[in-house]
């Protein structure tokens, strides 16, 4: 793994797990350089998951190479020219919020209908099953997850695995790349519109949320009603009300999700147990 030195590069962005960087004099070079605990670990599964994605042809950036730069595991990418994640964009551009909805779920469909390689991609169901095997919350919400599990409907179709507005982005010329592709899997999209669904209905009053997402509470909400909207295609208020009590209690999985990638912090484990027994005792029934 070649060693690189941070002195080239311009730090541009923070993700949760990781930050990025652009190259000082090569604009169209990326570098994403992971600073936690299980860094290399986390770069080496991206890596790997990224060119397999890229494989399937779901538009992404390129990727080029595993490096490390201070002590840090890193991967290079294509840096996309004009990019910026549709929080950004409705950060932006507030009056256009319902439009960048409409757009991010009509890629999220998309992403959906593809056909997965489901002997390079892991079953979504049958990860979350395995999160919820050693989680570290109650017996009776660990019961009520394994059946909501047991009833889920199989499917072989992609999953971004992460899905949410800081892993799509829109670059030159308007067109849509999905990014961060560590968890991409196969499965019922219900999974992926979990993701979406705990960010801008559960998390969206979080701080981390907010500075990570780039938008305000009000936004988040919003832009899930358009969002929910656009993926079933339909603006009816009783079809849009059975969609979001379908996806909710699938929303506790990557909270649990947060608590395993959170390796030991205390304050984001504190916060999604909280949202966990809050969605329990709003789902069960």
């Amino acid at each position: 793994m070649r060693e690189i030195s941070l002195d080239n590069w311009i730090k541009e962005g923070s993700g949760f797990s990781a930050d990025s960087y652009r190259h000082r004099d090569n604009p169209n070079l990326l570098l994403k350089l992971f600073f936690t605990a299980n860094g290399m670990e986390l770069a080496e599964k991206e890596f790997r998951r990224a060119r397999d994605v890229a494989a399937l042809g779901v538009p992404t950036p390129a990727v080029y190479e595993l490096v490390t730069a201070d002590a840090k595991a890193g991967i290079t990418f294509e840096r996309i020219e004009q990019k910026k994640s549709f929080g950004r964009l409705v950060s932006d551009n507030p009056e256009k919020l319902p439009e960048y909805a409409r757009i991010f779920a009509k890629n999220s469909r998309a992403l959906h209908s593809m056909k997965c390689d489901t002997d390079k991609f892991p079953d979504q169901k049958e990860v979350m099953r395995g999160l919820l095997l050693k989680a570290d919350i109650r017996e009776e919400i660990r019961e009520y997850l394994s059946e909501l599990l047991d009833g889920t409907e199989e499917a072989d179709t992609c999953l971004h695995g992460d899905l949410q507005t800081g892993n799509m982005v829109m670059g030159k010329g308007d067109k849509v790349y999905f990014i961060d592709l560590g968890y991409f899997a196969y499965g019922n999209p219900v999974f992926d519109i979990a993701a979406i669904y705990m960010c801008t209905q559960v998390y969206q009053n979080e701080e981390v949320n907010k500075e990570m997402l780039h938008m305000t509470t009000e936004q988040l909400e919003d832009f899930w009603k358009y969002y929910a909207a656009g993926y079933i295609r339909s603006e009816n208020p009783e079809e849009l009300k059975a969609f979001e009590n379908y996806v909710a209690p699938y929303a506790m999985f990557y909270m649990i999700l947060i608590i395993e990638a959170a390796a030991g912090y205390e304050p984001a484990i504190k916060i999604a147990l909280t949202h966990i027994e809050e969605l329990y005792e709003r789902t069960r029934n």
